[in-house]
């Protein structure tokens, strides 16, 4: 295991790139730069909070469970700002889970393919969840990136807004699933972790069917 301080430095850094991006996206798009600082203060307080507890699925819960009650009290509207979030939010879960990797946190189960990995103090290959949960969201902005100024012209759409965030909502938690598999402890003990990703992928389905549905009226 690498020195703590290194893994810090990643979290850190992940941290400030997710707050600048969002920051800017929204200050583009004429936000109040007051209300924008007021909301990634608590949702970045309430983000890394549960980011210590919940490696998988705790930073991204934490900014759109307070974008939930922060867009009411700002009158924001939510899949619009949401959308923008996301593309803030992946590049810094990619350094976040670099972090949890120089941390030594989601140690995998062993295995004996060839990306395993040896760790400090023990003689057997293990997954790289937090590897496998970091390159994840990376080659995900990617594909958003590239759908970026084309999604919104598709017809079937018309222009409104929430595609990109019913796709992380679905993507992510989806794919933390799966890694929760790989994980070392017992699956019963990731419960909340499970329970992020089923409330996620639970909202990325009524967004979808109520998307579906208004288009058809």
């Amino acid at each position: 295991m690498l020195p703590f301080p290194l893994s810090l430095l990643f979290f850190g850094f992940g941290c400030f790139l997710t707050g600048f991006l969002i920051w800017r996206r929204l200050l583009d798009l004429g936000y109040s730069s007051e209300k924008i600082f007021d909301f990634l203060l608590l949702g970045g307080l309430t983000s890394a909070l549960l980011f210590y507890w919940f490696p998988l699925n705790g930073f991204w819960f934490g900014l759109f469970l307070i974008l939930f009650f922060f867009s009411r009290q700002a009158k924001w509207p939510y899949w619009s700002v949401l959308d923008e979030i996301v593309y803030g939010l992946l590049p810094g879960l990619f350094f976040l889970q670099i972090g949890n990797f120089f941390a030594g946190r989601l140690l995998g189960k062993p295995t004996q393919l060839p990306w395993g990995l040896y760790l400090a103090n023990d003689l057997l290959r293990r997954q790289p969840i937090a590897l496998y949960a970091a390159l994840f969201p990376f080659f995900f902005w990617l594909f958003l990136k590239f759908i970026e100024r084309r999604w919104r012209n598709w017809p079937w759409r018309k222009g409104r807004a929430g595609l990109i965030a019913s796709l992380f909502l679905f993507v992510i938690p989806l794919g933390n699933f799966l890694l929760a598999f790989c994980h070392e402890v017992a699956l019963y003990s990731l419960w909340p972790e499970l329970f992020f990703g089923l409330a996620g992928v639970s909202l990325a389905a009524k967004e979808v069917f109520w998307s579906h549905k208004t288009s058809s009226i």
